[in-house]
């Protein structure tokens, strides 16, 4: 199974390349606007630690959620809408290997895309560079399973791909906002954010944040650990059930 999904690996990268670097663009130049336009007064004045930490907390979880969201649940819905991923399924003999090549894919560009975000977003206010730099990148690593495993759900619904991606994007702004603007003051109706996939991710962040900069967190690391469960349940339950066929092509 490793040679086949590195094999699928080398096969999607080249799709990619071929769309070329509009996406790769978007993806980048997206965030660092909004992260730019909402905090445009650290020009003036730099806020204290963890006001930063926050705000990149914040626009860290939506670039996650979307390079796993168009990745791999939309990519998949894609397949299956063209009629490829019944085709790969039968090359490969499995789903598997096609997973795998594509949550490969999201970590190594994923990486590029949150390294040069945070880089040229660290670089405009004057912030410290390598310590922004590994908590984003810890923070993307730890996420990037429970993200992909949750993605296989929105794979596995019975919707089109410009469906999905409507949804998507009508709900991911926002959630972000909810995320960056609410209050943080710890309530029990609070910890209801955490269904929304960006919440869950802005709080795993700013926790390895916390442990980073101060040895120990004030979010419920235990909640937190049994969501990352549950994402990675649905997402074997997900896997299972996804199916391969397309209702719009006959192959």
């Amino acid at each position: 199974m490793i040679r086949k999904t590195f094999e699928f690996y080398i096969f999607f990268n080249k799709i990619i390349l071929r769309e070329g670097i509009g996406n790769y663009l978007w993806s980048l130049l997206m965030p660092i606007l909004i992260f730019v336009s909402i905090n445009i007064n650290w020009f003036y004045k730099t806020p204290p630690i963890h006001e930063i930490i926050s705000s990149f907390s914040a626009i860290w979880s939506y670039n996650f959620v979307g390079i796993f969201l168009y990745g791999i649940a939309s990519r998949i819905s894609i397949f299956r809408e063209n009629g490829f991923l019944r085709s790969f399924t039968y090359v490969a003999g499995d789903k598997k290997p096609i997973i795998f090549s594509l949550y490969w894919i999201q970590i190594i560009h994923g990486s590029i895309i949150v390294l040069a975000f945070t880089i040229i977003s660290a670089l405009i206010f004057r912030l410290p560079v390598i310590e922004l730099v590994e908590i984003s990148i810890v923070s993307f690593l730890i996420v990037s399973l429970p993200l992909a495993m949750l993605m296989l759900l929105l794979a596995a619904l019975p919707v089109t791909t410009a469906t999905l991606n409507s949804v998507a994007s009508l709900v991911m702004l926002p959630a972000l906002f909810m995320t960056m603007f609410r209050n943080y003051n710890y309530t029990q109706m609070n910890d209801l954010f955490l269904l929304s996939p960006v919440e869950y991710v802005s709080r795993i962040c700013r926790m390895i944040s916390d442990f980073f900069f101060y040895g120990q967190t004030k979010e419920n690391f235990s909640l937190l650990l049994v969501i990352t469960f549950v994402y990675l349940i649905i997402g074997i339950f997900s896997l299972k059930f996804l199916k391969i066929n397309s209702k719009i092509v006959r192959t």
